[in-house]
């Protein structure tokens, strides 16, 4: 019985501190709602869009949990004190979560006609990143070759969901619009990635944040540029899709929050990188949230099945 209660409550810790499920669950919704309201002009739920949430939610996890059992030798460097490195969850705990999300993914995405392709894709690239790509030595000593076989994998999670929601609605997947689609709400992600390993000078150690590799006000740069890229995209995502002025506005209020603040924050004399990460985690929250958001309120077409 102790046991058990032991295992229990490392696997709460476990979704507590590494992998927080409300958050996760929050933003597996609002990417699931909004890329649908952008791809179909619709929110309306369904049981194929729950799944599509639970789906995300739990790549989201195996992701998490590749991650640390990928880079274990290096979290004991540069975060020695998670969980895992500290020994409060065992390293059989995280792979059991990680099993288990593994088949209930490939349970949910069966028969799902095309959109089970793109999961089958979204998650062989999963398997072949967690292994470096059979060349562990070569990619992970290179930011380049690290960079591009570990970030698509978002890019074909929004694939993903784009083809579960044409499979939910019996419609072809228009590739052209949904390509476009899945680039544009990409880069996000690549904003919170570089936003999250930034830290201010007095906070740097042996771990090689982004700020480290480039520089602090380099890094921030990147981080500005990526978001002015970003709001042209949605520029031509606006014209493209007859969007209303008020998705513009909206997009055009979050780009600009955001670049004011990190260029007040490069001005600071007393940093702290937590920040940017804080900073970044909004942007990318409210941007997902922003479509979703729009057709609700101006359409007024919400509906609950």
């Amino acid at each position: 019985m102790n046991s058990i209660i032991s295992f229990v409550r490392r696997i709460q810790l476990y979704f507590t501190v590494m992998y927080p499920w409300f958050n996760a669950l929050l933003l597996s919704t609002v990417m699931v709602m909004s890329v649908k309201a952008i791809y179909l002009n619709d929110i309306q739920l369904s049981e194929h869009v729950y799944f599509a949430i639970f789906s995300v939610f739990l790549a989201f996890l195996l992701l998490r949990t590749y991650d640390e059992l990928k880079d274990t030798e290096v979290d004991k460097i540069a975060f020695p004190n998670r969980p895992l490195v500290t020994g409060l969850i065992h390293y059989k705990d995280v792979k059991l979560i990680n099993l288990t999300a593994f088949i209930l993914l490939i349970i949910i995405n069966l028969n799902k006609e095309a959109a089970t392709s793109f999961f089958l894709l979204f998650l062989s690239f999963t398997v072949l990143s967690w292994q470096w790509w059979l060349f562990p030595k070569t990619v992970s000593n290179s930011f380049f070759l690290t960079f591009i076989t570990h970030q698509p994998l978002v890019f074909l999670l929004l694939l993903y969901i784009m083809a579960m929601h044409s499979f939910d609605k019996n419609l072809p997947i228009y590739i052209e619009k949904a390509v476009v689609i899945a680039f544009v709400y990409w880069l996000p992600f690549i904003i919170w990635e570089i936003a999250r390993k930034i830290r201010a000078p007095e906070q740097e150690d042996r771990y090689l944040s982004y700020s480290k590799r480039w520089g602090l006000e380099r890094a921030l740069a990147v981080i500005k540029f990526l978001t002015l890229v970003d709001f042209m995209l949605i520029i031509t995502i606006w014209y493209w899709l007859d969007m209303p002025w008020i998705f513009l506005l909206l997009y055009l209020l979050l780009t600009v929050a955001l670049v004011v603040y990190l260029w007040r924050f490069s001005r600071k004399r007393n940093k702290d990188g937590n920040h940017v990460k804080l900073a970044g985690e909004i942007y990318l929250i409210l941007y997902y949230f922003i479509p979703w958001l729009v057709k609700g309120t101006v359409h007024n077409s919400v509906s609950f099945l």
